[in-house]
């Protein structure tokens, strides 16, 4: 992070104010959901980061435990500028799932660095481990446990 950030700053805002929803144009089968991809995120945020001389630099790396990890600086052109990292481990340490990691984590990087929805929300739910039960599968707990089923 800059010492100074009034320009950086300025310039941030004027990009959110331009409304940064990006297309949703790919399906995620296994999620039955509708997400951007990093080329529609791309195409979203890259003429309001040019009005307000603004531009991304992404770096990529691979810790020796496998997990990809990629570095998104967002940086004006007074020099002033912000730095944030996210990271995953893949299940598969081949290069293709290494290079889709990579591809997501870029996407998600910039989108959390400039405000830009690309994706449903779900609430959290694909981030919990155990699957929500299914309506007979509630009702026959409900039932065991005396509730109505329709809790």
């Amino acid at each position: 992070m800059s010492d100074t950030n009034s320009k950086f700053v300025e310039a941030l805002v004027r990009v959110q104010a331009s409304g940064l929803t990006a297309k949703m144009d790919r399906e995620n089968p296994f999620f039955k959901s509708r997400y951007a991809t990093l080329a529609s995120v791309w195409d979203t945020i890259r003429t309001p980061l040019e009005q307000n001389g603004l531009a991304v630099l992404q770096h990529p790396s691979v810790r020796d435990d496998g997990t990809v990890m990629v570095t998104t600086e967002l940086v004006h052109v007074s020099g002033e500028h912000r730095v944030s990292t996210v990271c995953a481990k893949p299940v598969k340490q081949d290069v293709q799932t290494i290079g889709s990691t990579i591809t997501y984590l870029r996407r998600y990087g910039l989108c959390a660095m400039l405000g830009v929805v690309a994706d449903a929300d779900d609430d959290g739910n694909a981030s919990v481990s155990v699957p929500m039960p299914d309506t007979q599968q509630h009702q026959r707990i409900a039932a065991r446990i005396d509730l109505p089923p329709e809790v």
